[in-house]
């Protein structure tokens, strides 16, 4: 759908949409291994301190770095420029100071999920395309790509699991540093590194967690590289262009690193702290959030009244998205994999999570619409308000 396409135009086209999307075929099985054993010990598995001020994940990094694989000496001394600030755009100072949630006790299934275990993102790719505006996601990789074709202004990533938050520090740093998808794929390779581990050395010198930092990149290196290999093989495929095949999607990307629009911190999704300061920074700087991106996790939670409450203080624009997916065999699930894909008008989820006491996504689900692709739909129902009003925390 071209991005001048109205988007008063988009809900209607939803279903057509994502038919469209999956006319080249069915998302992949899933192939190579996603989660890392349960017998490494990572971050979050004892309590850690509480992460530093997400300004510490945009520090001035140098545009043109040694080539991925190269002499990682070479840069061991480089200078490190200041970003200019102008570049960032006003009003993104509330971004600095996130505040993070508290670490969870244990981690599901005591693992990390380095890699995402979705593969039928192209599903929802008409839905976001060009929405602009903030985007708020879990999880790793699959947050590139959907920011990307929603060309987001403002990113903000979280997950419950500090490990994860850790990665993306890598990510923003190689995005820095790799001019070009190639280079930035090719940064995870194993002979590249050795570069890496440096750059980590330098550009996070001062970071509190650079030494995490580091246990991240080498726990899930080999993962991440076998799953972005994929996702480009995948998607060209599909003839649908993403960060890692198309250059104005990456530059896209690598420009929000490099001005500070793109902010990492350790969320829960029903927690008092990240998701309250993280609707409260949006508001400040005047962005609606467009795109929130949920996984599963809802999987793992009920409606209550934090979860309600954080919902309903994301300033959400008139033409924002809600995405999920569910592993509840009872909803359906794309081929190929085992996850049931949903789109959602970020108003319509606003208004049940404010009237309707409806305990969880799987039971609100039951009011969604199929769309031509088995395994995939669309909540717009417009549910009446319960006889008592669901309990929202202040």
């Amino acid at each position: 759908m071209p991005h001048a396409m109205p988007h008063a135009l988009r809900r209607v086209s939803w279903a057509l949409a994502l038919a469209a999307c999956t006319a080249h075929g069915p998302a992949p099985a899933r192939a190579e291994a996603e989660i890392a054993p349960p017998a490494v010990p990572g971050p979050r598995t004892t309590p850690s301190p509480p992460a530093a001020p997400s300004q510490v994940a945009h520090p001035p990094v140098a545009v043109a770095a040694t080539p991925a694989g190269g002499d990682a000496e070479a840069t061991a001394d480089s200078p490190e420029p200041p970003e200019p600030t102008a570049a960032r755009g006003p009003n993104l100072t509330a971004f600095d100071a996130l505040e993070p949630d508290p670490p969870p006790p244990s981690l599901t299934r005591n693992s990390h999920y380095w890699v995402s275990n979705e593969h039928g993102h192209h599903l929802w790719r008409e839905a976001v395309e060009g929405l602009g505006g903030g985007y708020v996601g879990v999880g790793t990789d699959q947050n590139y790509l959907l920011a990307a074709w929603a060309r987001s202004e403002v990113v903000v990533l979280l997950d419950f699991d500090q490990a994860i938050s850790d990665l993306h520090h890598v990510y923003f740093l190689l995005l820095r540093d790799a001019a070009t998808p190639e280079d930035f794929l090719a940064s995870w390779r194993p002979e590249a590194a050795p570069h890496v581990e440096a750059r980590i050395a330098l550009v996070y010198a001062e970071h509190p967690r650079r030494e995490a930092i580091t246990r991240a990149f080498r726990r899930s290196r080999k993962l991440v590289y076998a799953r972005l290999r994929r996702v480009a093989r995948t998607y060209r495929r599909l003839v649908v262009g993403t960060f890692l095949t198309d250059a104005a999607q990456y530059e896209h990307l690598r420009s929000l690193v490099l001005r500070g629009r793109v902010f990492t911190i350790r969320g829960d999704l029903t927690g008092d702290r990240a998701m309250r300061s993280v609707a409260a920074a949006f508001a400040a700087a005047n962005v609606p959030v467009n795109v929130l991106y949920l996984s599963n996790a809802e999987q793992y939670f009920e409606y209550g009244p934090s979860f309600r409450r954080n919902v309903l203080a994301l300033p959400f624009g008139p033409h924002a998205v809600v995405l999920r997916t569910l592993g509840w065999s009872g909803h359906g699930f794309v081929e190929g994999e085992k996850y049931h894909y949903n789109v959602q008008p970020a108003a319509n989820f606003a208004r049940w999570m404010r009237v309707r006491r409806v305990p969880s996504a799987g039971i609100m689900l039951s009011r969604k619409r199929p769309t031509d692709v088995p395994g995939s739909s669309i909540l717009d129902y417009d549910p009446p308000p319960s006889p008592r009003p669901p309990v929202i925390a202040p």
